[in-house]
């Protein structure tokens, strides 16, 4: 076979072109983005046309819908089988036939193309295990164990540890004796609860302490360790500022009194320049007049 048309002329006189019309038929495009990833259609199997000797078998093959080729020393599971199921429709050539016990020999015949391949056999002889397990071989058997019923009982409620006492008792033994611990350390403080915020608030009141004074160990160079240091600290550096303040308000001070000094002398010249030219303004007219006397 060398032509196509002798491939289906061939295909038609075996019946086998019922399965490539069908084939052929159920081509559609492929819903999804499948289409634009160069899988644009869909179509079912056909058969598969296994040769031996490729003598145009594949090229007159090949172009037929569904109908697909194969040679028998490279055959593949996926075409033998697609998706996994069994029984696709295989024409084999003779010469493809006869060729599979070379190829694959058998459970006691090693294979001439595979280096001591066998097929693979079943362990089990007779598929039917209740058969084996009701024979009387079996039954009979000294060590063979009585079946044994399903419990009929009750099948009890799994309580939850974090929720149920007793559970949790089971779990862990101690849970007991931390919860008795518990409660009576919650009623001894419900009897004694002034003393137990009294102590409460003097541990804040140290913490506050305590966070200062770690504060000023920052602050000042870890120089200060207790808070009777830390208060002196304080108090120094008060008195340092009060003394640098009264300094600055006393030359301030010292200016303010410089500078009034100064405007009243430079007043008391004016005042004297003043004077002196009223004086100097009543001798002349004095003159005058005796001029005018004479």
């Amino acid at each position: 076979i060398e032509k196509t048309r002798e491939a289906v002329a061939f295909l038609k006189e075996i019946g086998a072109y019922p399965d490539v019309e069908r084939a052929k038929a159920s081509r559609k495009i492929r819903p999804g983005k499948g289409k634009l990833r160069n899988r644009r259609h869909t179509q079912k199997r056909g058969p598969l046309v296994v040769y031996a000797n490729n003598e145009g078998v594949a090229k007159s093959f090949r172009n037929i819908p569904g109908v697909e080729v194969a040679d028998v020393e490279t055959l593949n599971l996926l075409q033998l089988a697609p998706g996994g199921h069994l029984g696709r429709f295989v024409i084999w050539s003779e010469a493809a036939f006869e060729k599979l016990g070379s190829i694959w020999g058998s459970t006691k015949r090693v294979s001439q193309a595979k280096k001591g391949y066998k097929l693979p056999y079943s362990c089990v002889t007779n598929s039917d295990i209740a058969r084996i397990i009701n024979s009387n071989e079996i039954q009979s058997h000294p060590k063979l164990r009585p079946a044994q019923e399903p419990p009929t009982g009750k099948k009890g409620i799994k309580r939850n540890p974090l929720k149920n006492s007793e559970a949790m008792f089971k779990l862990n033994p101690y849970a007991e004796k931390a919860r008795a611990t518990e409660k009576a350390a919650s009623e001894a403080a419900a009897k004694n609860r002034e003393a137990i915020l009294s102590a409460k608030r003097s541990a804040q009141k140290a913490n506050a302490i305590q966070k200062k004074v770690n504060y000023a160990k920052i602050q000042y160079d870890y120089s200060v360790l207790t808070k009777a240091d830390l208060d002196q600290k304080h108090a120094t550096d008060e008195a340092e500022r009060q003394a640098k303040l009264a300094a600055i308000a006393a030359a301030k001070k010292a200016e303010e009194e410089a500078e009034a000094a100064a405007m009243a002398k430079k007043k008391a010249a004016a005042a004297a320049m003043e004077a002196k030219e009223d004086d100097g303004g009543d001798d002349d007219a004095a003159d005058d007049d005796d001029d005018d006397d004479e």
